[in-house]
């Protein structure tokens, strides 16, 4: 949502902006009130139901609960934020050794209801841009001031503020790329829908799997944003000849990749002549230019 945010307000400036189709079906499917097990969690929290050792467990967890975010740039200089995961490390190693369930427990004892509410709210938080929170939600983005100067003891309330924003949020991102690309300001291309290594499925013999990928990010794109794309960014760069047809029969006029392939096909990167143009495929009568990226 950032980068579109900031690009509406430097309409002079033009972006091209790529989605997977899962990408889109996901955040389709959070407007639609969809939940993970984080998000359930943490309503779960607001609402002042008691969460099970296994919740609170899970939780604490490392990698995989609410410390799942940046440690150097948010945990280690938000003091409760560091404070709640020395006390969570620690917990985890001095128990470690007993059996499971007696474990998880003896870990989740350590922590007081009022610990795991200020463990939801600072993960979800920190979750949203600063930027975004000062201009959009300046009552939130002063609760962020307060938990970078020590701030604890939040409450239920404070927490379902935050969600409140992750939702609304999320229901604003397709719209705006939507709104850009109807002004002409950015071009919009889908990766193909989850993101397939598409030479590998090409050379076991997946072809179809390669195009029905194809196929549903760019039907997707038109049932979304009203948008028939152009490009196609392929996953990883990855693309061989098969893939390159594919694009090409499914419409797609361009796609970009690495000059490394250059290389592979024995041309020099380094020469303008080569690096620097854009070199076309034909297949039948269907024609796709190919940019090759500077690594």
């Amino acid at each position: 949502y950032k980068m579109a945010y900031i690009l509406s307000k430097y309409p002079s400036i033009k972006v091209t902006f790529t989605f997977s189709g899962s990408l889109i079906q996901q955040i389709l499917d959070y407007n639609r009130g969809m939940r993970d097990y984080r998000l359930a969690l943490s309503e779960k929290i607001a609402g002042g139901q008691p969460l099970t050792v296994e919740e609170k467990f899970s939780m604490l967890s490392m990698p995989g609960g609410f410390f799942d975010i940046n440690w150097d740039r948010v945990v280690n200089v938000v003091p409760r934020f560091r404070e709640l995961r020395d006390r969570a490390q620690s917990a985890l190693s001095k128990y470690r050794y007993l059996p499971e369930q007696e474990y998880k427990a003896r870990v989740a004892g350590e922590f007081t209801e009022q610990d795991y509410l200020d463990l939801a709210v600072l993960f979800n938080l920190f979750w949203i841009d600063p930027l975004v929170l000062r201009e959009q939600y300046p009552q939130l983005y002063q609760l962020r001031q307060q938990a970078l100067a020590g701030g604890k003891g939040f409450t239920r309330q404070q927490l379902q503020d935050v969600l409140n924003a992750h939702r609304d949020l999320l229901g604003k991102v397709l719209g705006i790329y939507a709104s850009l690309a109807g002004k002409g300001q950015v071009e919009l291309i889908p990766v193909p829908y989850s993101h397939p290594l598409a030479p590998i499925l090409a050379d076991l013999g997946l072809e179809e799997d390669v195009r029905m990928h194809v196929s549903l990010g760019a039907s997707l794109f038109q049932k979304v944003f009203n948008y028939k794309p152009r490009g196609v960014w392929p996953a990883e760069q990855a693309v061989n000849d098969r893939v390159l047809s594919i694009f090409a029969e499914e419409g797609f006029t361009w796609t970009v990749t690495d000059e490394s392939l250059l290389a592979k096909a024995g041309f020099s990167p380094a020469d303008p002549s080569v690096g620097l143009r854009a070199w076309y495929a034909a297949y039948g009568g269907a024609r796709i230019y190919v940019f090759f990226r500077d690594t």
